[in-house]
């Protein structure tokens, strides 16, 4: 199962000073993970949105802003906390050795 997730600025980071707007323009990926629910696997691709803040309708002196991505449970890593908990369950639960 696959499942996009966009990551969108806070309602207070929209917020512009007089004469400023904020347009979305685009999308930008940051990481995929992967996630256990019940034997089923989930792939999520997370992307955050890219806003121009414009002045007066020109984008002479605009400014980039996006959110930020939540931190990966280790840096690098495509697990969740949920299946890195259900792969460190099953481990001890079945004795399996470390290699």
């Amino acid at each position: 199962m696959l499942e996009n997730t966009a990551l969108d600025l806070a309602s207070e980071k929209k917020i512009c000073a007089p004469g400023w707007q904020p347009v979305a323009v685009s999308q930008h990926f940051v990481r995929i993970n992967f996630e256990l629910l019940r034997l089923n696997m989930i792939r999520q691709e997370y992307f955050f949105k890219v806003y121009n803040k414009i002045r007066g309708g020109i984008s002479v002196d605009s400014v980039f802003v996006h959110s930020h991505a939540p931190n990966a449970v280790i840096t690098g890593s495509m697990a969740t906390f949920s299946l890195s908990a259900q792969i460190i369950h099953d481990k001890c639960e079945l004795d399996v050795p470390t290699l």
